[in-house]
């Protein structure tokens, strides 16, 4: 009965109701109208203020940046018809030359290796003979670099000699060069004239000089057989260039390397230009 009793006396309080009623005819247009319109015209322009303040630096950077960026789109357009040149001076030459192709890929390192080996033989051999001999080191070390590096460029012409043969030999394999062939008209066409037996004739004098004067200068500081022991060494790094030179010639593999370059040139520009 307690708990009816309670119950009996709780009361609900009702919300107010919303009602909405239309304008009566009788009321005209309100100055609060107009005041609430000026209200939000006035706040888009403040939304608007608001927006190009926070934007001012992004805005500021880019305009700083539109020309570089006009410039990067430019180059980036043109670099695109070289590289699609590069590529397709590469296809063309691989296709065209591959099969002429002599020494293996990546070998040249190995031949330049050697040379490089006998190199720092001669001139350890005349540098310290000359050292022995009372002359400075820094004379003795540099005067012998030039000697061994004339003794090395001596041996070269083994290069010379080997692409002549290699012309020779293309030139009897193919006595009519296809048109695409004859874009590369240097491998295809016997040479005639020149000065290589000239140019010879000084290689082998240059050996033989410097061959005689490290003798001579070990001579000087030791036995004299030592000296002809020294002298022979020094003709036979000049002889050993030439080999190593004859060797490792192949300038069909030279071209197809050079154009393999070109092409990794031109793409690694285009990427730089890209991200740019």
């Amino acid at each position: 009965e307690d708990a009816e009793d309670s119950a009996s006396r709780v009361t609900i309080p009702h919300a107010e109701p919303a009602q909405v009623f239309a304008r009566p005819e009788v009321i005209g247009h309100l100055w609060v109208e107009d005041e609430y319109d000026e209200l939000q015209e006035e706040q888009r322009h403040l939304w608007s203020a608001s927006a190009e303040g926070a934007a001012r630096s992004a805005s500021i950077e880019a305009a700083k940046l539109q020309t570089a960026a006009t410039e990067a789109a430019t180059l980036v357009t043109a670099n695109r018809t070289v590289v699609d040149e590069a590529r397709q001076r590469l296809l063309r030459t691989t296709q065209v030359l591959a099969p002429f192709r002599r020494r293996a890929k990546g070998t040249k390192l190995w031949y330049q290796a050697g040379k490089a080996g006998l190199l720092c033989g001669d001139v350890a051999g005349f540098g310290t003979a000359a050292i022995w001999l009372g002359e400075l080191p820094v004379i003795a070390i540099t005067l012998a670099s030039s000697a061994a590096i004339a003794t090395i460029a001596a041996g070269l012409l083994g290069v010379d000699v080997r692409d002549r043969e290699q012309r020779r030999q293309r030139q009897l394999a193919i006595r009519e060069p296809s048109e695409a062939q004859r874009e590369f008209p240097q491998l295809f066409l016997e040479p005639t004239g020149g000065s290589l037996k000239r140019m010879l004739t000084v290689a082998a004098g240059t050996a033989g000089v410097i061959g005689v004067g490290i003798a001579a200068l070990r001579s000087a500081v030791d036995d004299p057989f030592i000296g002809i022991v020294f002298g022979g060494i020094a003709l036979a790094v000049a002889g050993g260039s030439f080999l190593i030179s004859y060797a490792g010639a192949d300038e069909v593999a030279d071209l197809l390397e050079h154009a393999e370059a070109d092409y990794d040139r031109a793409t690694n520009k285009h990427l730089a230009l890209s991200t740019h």
